[in-house]
């Protein structure tokens, strides 16, 4: 071997020994295959953890695992003068021998056994490799099996000196570990330990913000705090105890505080005192995804917001962005004016988009409310889908929508904008609004509803107590008092409308004949079951089927398979895409009818007349709808 060839073996082994990083970088800059390299039996990793070069390591361990050829060069003296030091009575597994000492090895040597345990399954082994590691273990008295890629080390066993000197060490320190039980008894009383029976008390922000972002910390609110620095937890998977106390962010706010929420938080109260928020990508206030437990969770917010996200779907909530676990007894303040000039599909929530868990008790409060511009709003969800459910959820806010852009078609309803999953015992209290000033159609559409705006599953003992109010020039609108338009769209079982009652006012205005108007005092357009349902909604303004207004006090439109006489063409007989039984509504002069319209095709239709064999019961008054047994407040 040249002088060269050795002095380069010798400042690689100098270089690792020393943990110069910088150099070592400068030589694989040189040499791309140096992390190839052996010094004789000694892979470079192995090297690396016999001088613990954390540096190198740090910088190249995945990479250094990876390695399974080596490119062999000669062995310094030294380093195999090092290895036989450390290495004890297990030298007599490599005296002689040629085989690669592998980085597990080394690792086993040291003693490091955990790490060995946690991170075998990472490292080539062969059988030798494996024969060693028993043989080393053997050797520290300690058992060692390896079986499936598996490897199992019993605890080390002490020396009869070692047991000698814990056993006078534990009689000393009886005293002392008494008075330091003491001591630490209560320190644990005062700031706690972060588990489950003893959670970190937090005091001050810098506290919450450092166990925040622990991911598993048990903390309890002491005191009220000011968040005056942005910060994000990546992943939260501990608990936040409340008890009462107001956490206030007094910065500008464009991301969430948890992106992902597994935990468990109770009892907080959340303030916002950002006023202006512009939004490139999806937001929520406390948490992107929640897969953990929200319970009485109460925050509020006064702010505008700007959507500049150009992502085909945006969405801005208060509680979350997703939620796949439970949120309970949670209460909104939300009063938001939001704009969007992008054309694409942005959504305000005051709690949550997309639910695929369960939410239940929650409130958007009085004097809440959502203002926006091409925005789509719901009170307690955009979607609740398949197998989700919000049950026992109220929204008081007024939530209004105006439209300016030719190819947007506008969305606002008091629980969900979407429903794919149930909806039961949940109220809506605040009027909802959408003013269409758009002159041309462009085939967009309107759809507005109290409880939700379209349906394709579950609406149970829900109620709508407010005034809706659609606005158009020229689009076609689906208006409902509890669900504006209401299809199977491809779900196995027909969308059900059960128990349900609606109150308030139907209020609609348009300047063009040529747009049509469903209108229904439960919805606007529906096939499906609607059973035992009550409306006394008032009708504000003249609807005739002149001017393409389908308005009744149940149904506005709906489909059917007809009869049709082969000689005439006239249609004989229509069977509903309705299963109808036990309802009632408030008849008025205006609108006698509980179904205007039922459609064949696009291009057939048949005006109701009269509805009498059907399963509606008209009534005169609003005092008698109260005493149905299926009446409730």
């Amino acid at each position: 071997m040249s002088g060269l060839e050795q002095k380069r073996i010798t400042n690689l082994y100098n270089v690792i020994k020393s943990d110069d990083l910088t150099t070592f970088c400068s030589l694989l800059k040189f040499d791309n295959r140096l992390l190839k390299f052996s010094l004789g039996r000694f892979p470079l990793l192995s090297i690396c953890y016999l001088y613990n070069s954390k540096k190198i390591i740090k910088a190249f361990e995945k990479d250094l695992i990876k390695v399974k050829d080596f490119i062999a060069l000669d062995e310094p003296f030294l380093l195999y003068k090092d290895f036989k030091t450390k290495c004890g009575k297990a030298i007599r597994l490599y005296a002689d021998k040629t085989d690669f000492v592998m980085p597990i090895e080394i690792k086993a040597i040291l003693g490091h056994d955990l790490f060995v345990k946690r991170n075998f399954k990472k490292f080539t082994t062969n059988n030798l490799t494996n024969k060693n590691l028993v043989k080393i273990y053997n050797l520290k008295n300690q058992k060692c099996t390896i079986l499936d890629n598996k490897i199992k080390i019993s605890a080390k066993k002490l020396s009869k000196k070692a047991k000698k000197i814990i056993f006078f060490s534990n009689i000393a320190g009886l005293t002392a570990g008494a008075i330091c039980a003491v001591i630490m008894l209560i320190m644990g009383n005062i700031i706690g330990y972060g588990t489950i029976t003893s959670p970190k008390k937090i005091y001050n922000a810098n506290q919450f913000l450092k166990y925040a972002q622990s991911g598993d910390t048990y903390m309890s609110l002491q005191n009220d705090i000011d968040l005056n620095t942005p910060f994000v937890s990546e992943k939260f998977e501990g608990t936040i105890y409340g008890n009462g106390k107001t956490i206030t962010i007094n910065y500008d706010y464009n991301k969430t505080l948890f992106d992902i929420f597994d935990g468990k938080i109770e009892d907080v109260k959340f303030a916002f005192n950002c006023t202006s928020i512009s939004i490139s990508d999806n937001l929520s206030l406390f948490c992107n995804t929640n897969n953990g437990n929200i319970k009485n969770l109460n925050f509020s917010i006064d702010a505008s917001v700007e959507f500049i996200s150009e992502n085909p779907t945006t969405y801005f909530c208060g509680l979350a962005v997703i939620n796949n676990g439970f949120i309970d007894n949670c209460n909104a303040n939300f009063k938001i004016n939001a704009t969007s000039t992008s054309g694409k599909d942005t959504y305000v929530c005051a709690i949550l988009g997309n639910n695929n868990g369960k939410i239940s008790n929650c409130n958007v409060l009085e004097n809440s409310f959502a203002i926006t511009e091409n925005v789509d709003i719901a009170g307690i969800a955009v979607e609740n889908s398949l197998n989700a459910e919000i049950s026992n959820c109220n929204n008081n806010a007024a939530l209004t929508q105006n439209v300016n852009a030719e190819t947007w078609s506008p969305a606002v309803a008091g629980i969900a904008l979407t429903n794919v999953g149930i909806i039961k015992n949940c109220y809506n209290y605040g009027n909802l609004k959408i003013d269409n000033t758009v002159e041309t159609s462009n085939g967009a559409i309107i759809i507005i509803g109290g409880i939700c705006a379209s349906n394709n599953s579950t609406i149970y003992h829900s109620k709508n107590c407010s005034e809706i109010t659609a606005i158009s020039q020229n689009s076609a609108s689906y208006i409902g008092g509890i669900c504006g338009y209401v299809d199977t769209n491809g779900m196995a079982n027909n969308p059900t409308i059960d128990f349900c009652i609606a109150e308030g006012n139907l209020n609609f205005t348009k300047n063009s004949d040529d747009a049509y108007l469903y209108c229904g005092g439960i919805a606007g357009h529906m096939i499906g079951n609607i059973t035992n349902c009550c409306s006394t909604l008032t009708f504000t303004s003249g609807f005739d089927k002149e001017t393409k207004n389908m308005a009744a006090d149940i149904i506005g439109a709906t489909y059917g398979q007809a009869i049709i006489n082969p000689f005439t063409l006239e249609i004989v007989s229509v069977t509903m895409y309705l299963n109808i039984t036990n309802n009632h509504y408030l008849i008025s002069e205006e609108i006698p009818q509980p179904i205007a319209i039922i459609y064949i095709n696009t291009s057939q239709f048949v005006y109701i007349e009269n509805a009498t064999q059907l399963d509606f019961t008209s009534h005169e008054t609003v005092e008698e709808i109260k005493q149905l047994e299926i009446y409730f407040d």
